[in-house]
């Protein structure tokens, strides 16, 4: 069975801080899944930059590798990001940064104004033969 898309909200922000070591400054930030896999992450200060929030800063996470084991790419001070709202635990608000965007295909390609096609084939693309 499928598993349902939550749909997260977020607001754009700039990055003010990145941190990736404890406070001594050797040992990678490492947080546990509730899968109990681990995963590295960037503890990042966050400045709102739209919405309600514009202007105010709080922090978010920025995890450095998907649950399929894929790096993701890390963030630097000044890039713009979304801030996406993932949870809250007893009232407290939890982020996590993101570079991608926030919205299906459909979503993107109609705030263009493109056409989305229902049944669109996609192209065969040739795979080269394996030669020994």
């Amino acid at each position: 069975m499928a598993e349902a898309k939550k749909t997260l909200k977020s607001f754009q922000g700039v990055i003010t801080t990145v941190i990736t070591t404890d406070k001594d400054g050797i040992t990678p930030l490492m947080k546990t899944r509730a899968d109990g896999t681990k995963a590295s992450y960037a503890l990042c200060g966050v400045k709102f930059t739209e919405g309600p929030l514009a202007g105010k800063t709080t922090w978010a996470q920025r995890t450095l590798m998907n649950r399929d084991g894929v790096a993701k790419e890390a963030v630097a001070k000044d890039d713009t990001v979304s801030i996406v709202l993932v949870g809250v635990v007893d009232n407290k608000p939890f982020f996590e940064v993101a570079t991608s965007a926030n919205a299906s295909d459909a979503d993107l390609l109609a705030a263009f104004g493109e056409e989305v096609a229902q049944a669109e084939i996609a192209p065969a693309i040739p795979l080269a033969e394996a030669t020994n």
